[in-house]
């Protein structure tokens, strides 16, 4: 992440989110939320070669909307200015959409 941008991961579902990574001028990575600009402590995220995020099922989700094994996640990423402007998006068209998969996933790609 360049200086005087944002990595911003906009979920489109289960809920309507924008969670931003902006790297400090101490190369320290903080998340917030965009909308709310509140520090999402429960997001973990390693940025050096290759940027890895944890984010727990209770952050996709909203009150009264559970998540977990079997619900959808729509998302794309951008690289955003700090005014707001998109510079980069991924994919450029359409999102990324996944099912979120439990247990079942290792009996059905597990071979003998």
């Amino acid at each position: 992440m360049a200086e005087g941008r944002a990595l911003v991961l906009h979920l489109m579902r289960p809920v309507r989110r924008d969670i931003a990574l902006i790297r400090n001028a101490d190369g320290v990575v903080w998340v917030a939320e965009m909308d709310s600009d509140v520090a999402r402590r429960d997001i973990a995220v390693r940025a050096e070669a290759v940027l890895e995020m944890r984010i727990p099922f209770d952050a996709m989700g909203g009150e009264g909307q559970p998540v977990g094994c079997g619900s959808w996640v729509e998302l794309c990423v951008s690289v955003t200015s700090l005014e707001g402007y998109e510079e980069e998006r991924f994919p450029q068209a359409g999102n990324v959409v996944f099912q979120i998969r439990g247990e079942e996933l290792n009996a059905e790609n597990w071979h003998v």
